[in-house]
């Protein structure tokens, strides 16, 4: 009887211990988890762009919230004998475009991205509160960082920063020209 009341307390005492960084790494795992949705939405648009033969954007907003959202928009087809389908470059991009229509949204303001902290780095190094890239039919990409800008040829690796706001551990999203998004841990 006594040893198994000595094996009990071990295992509460060793419980009790783990606790906290089992914790941790399930808040990690939530901040991972951002990091992961920005890398596959941008393999996606990509995808979606060469398999259609349409122009595909990805739109990071950092002022929509306080955390951003990030917002997938495809040219429309064009029917036969109506005119050309529309590119990075000619089509109308916004909200109320008859050119293009909504993908998909993700809103990190969540409950399961709360403690994660988002950022877009421009291929300069410089945080951008506003970023999108255009991915062509051709497999070129275009980006612009002004909702009033022209797109230019994606030609560096713009980054999205993820930072655990608990523990500090940032990790890093990079999206090359061609487009295949890759998380760094």
């Amino acid at each position: 009887m006594v040893e198994m009341l000595a094996a009990i307390v071990i295992i509460a005492l060793l419980a009790a211990l783990a606790t906290p960084s089992f914790i941790a790494m399930m808040r990690d795992r939530r901040v991972v988890r951002a990091g992961l949705q920005i890398a596959e939405t941008f393999r996606e648009a990509r995808m979606r762009s060469l398999a259609r033969g349409v122009a595909v954007t990805v739109q990071w907003d950092g002022a929509a919230s306080a955390k951003g959202v990030l917002k997938t928009r495809e040219a429309l087809i064009v029917a036969a004998g109506q005119g050309l389908t529309k590119s990075c470059l000619t089509a109308d991009w916004s909200a109320a475009s008859t050119d293009t229509r909504p993908l998909s949204v993700h809103n990190f303001e969540q409950g399961i991205y709360e403690l994660a902290q988002l950022k877009l780095v421009d291929m300069g190094g410089s945080d951008q509160t506003f970023g999108e890239i255009c991915f062509a039919p051709d497999g070129t990409a275009h980006v612009r960082f002004s909702n009033a800008g022209p797109f230019v040829p994606l030609t560096g690796v713009p980054s999205f920063k993820v930072k655990n706001t608990k523990t500090n551990v940032e990790r890093i999203v990079f999206v090359p020209p061609d487009g295949i998004a890759r998380f760094a841990l």
